[in-house]
């Protein structure tokens, strides 16, 4: 998938709430075959389990990021993006590319620095 892409994670209120969530923090989105007829993508961290789902609708997303509609075909059975921003109602994250990407046996995974 392209770099670049932001998303918004929305339903945060029905799980854990934004307070979870910090700047630079990794999660994982994957394709929740449960909601497959809506496009669902949810949005897990290690240790908690599901904390929220991509905006789908108009009234979620905020502007400049994309629907979770628009990614379910470019994404694999999951993909990592990157915390950028959090606000009281929301949290827009970067879709991260798998190479970018540094997964570790303790559940966490970590985005790779740039040699000089």
């Amino acid at each position: 998938m392209k770099r670049g892409f932001y998303v918004t994670i929305s339903e945060t209120g029905k799980y854990y709430g934004n307070s979870l969530f910090e700047p630079g923090e990794i999660v994982k989105i994957s394709k929740d075959k449960a909601n497959d007829r809506q496009r669902g993508i949810r949005v897990t961290l290690p240790l908690m389990g599901i904390v929220g789902y991509l905006a789908s609708e108009d009234r979620d997303l905020v502007r400049g990021t994309l629907s979770a509609n628009k990614i379910y075909d470019k994404i694999g059975k999951y993909a990592y993006a990157q915390v950028m921003f959090v606000s009281e109602f929301n949290v827009i994250a970067k879709i991260l590319h798998p190479r970018e990407v540094v997964k570790t046996p303790y559940l966490r995974a970590y985005v790779k620095r740039k040699s000089a």
